[in-house]
């Protein structure tokens, strides 16, 4: 596992789910022939993308269309070739994620890079007092931007990491 949020479109089907940050397993299965894309997102960063907080996703998938408007998927959904589709997809994401950039807390993105250049391996506590905030205040902003706590997100980093020295 690892802290990563992902956009999956079945191009056969004309369907979009995101599937968010899994905490545990979860089998799912495809029915019939699918072509798939996807889009893979560090979970802090995806927060950016829609008005959903990135804890609302956590261990689901979600339709596309209930984190974004159907005026703006109507045209990824009537395009004609899969090219177009993907083409479109990535110009609706570049665009969410231009409009809503600033909406993006600096702070955990500071502290999400923080715990993933360790490896991991950090006290969450030291955290909050090295960027002067406590921290339960730390932790509801975490949670919001990632969907993780910081622990959760510490020990998912940890774990693979752990399981690229291994491979």
């Amino acid at each position: 596992t690892e802290t990563y949020t992902d956009i999956i479109m079945d191009l056969n089907l004309n369907q979009a789910f995101v599937s968010g940050v899994m905490t545990s397993f979860q089998n799912r299965t495809m029915v019939g022939p699918s072509n798939l894309v996807g889009m893979r997102f560090r979970s802090e960063f995806f927060g950016c993308l829609c008005q959903v907080p990135s804890e609302e996703l956590t261990n689901q998938r979600v339709n596309l269309s209930d984190l974004f408007p159907a005026s703006e998927l109507m045209p990824l959904y009537d395009s004609k070739t899969d090219s177009e589709k993907t083409d479109y997809l990535h110009d609706l994401i570049n665009s969410k994620y231009q409009e809503y950039h600033d909406r993006q807390d600096k702070m955990v993105l500071a502290i999400a890079g923080q715990i993933r250049s360790l490896k991991g391996k950090v006290k969450v506590g030291n955290l909050a007092k090295a960027n002067h905030i406590c921290n339960r205040q730390l932790e509801r902003r975490f949670r919001k931007q990632t969907g993780l706590t910081m622990k959760q997100f510490a020990s998912t980093v940890r774990f693979t990491n752990a399981k690229n020295v291994i491979s």
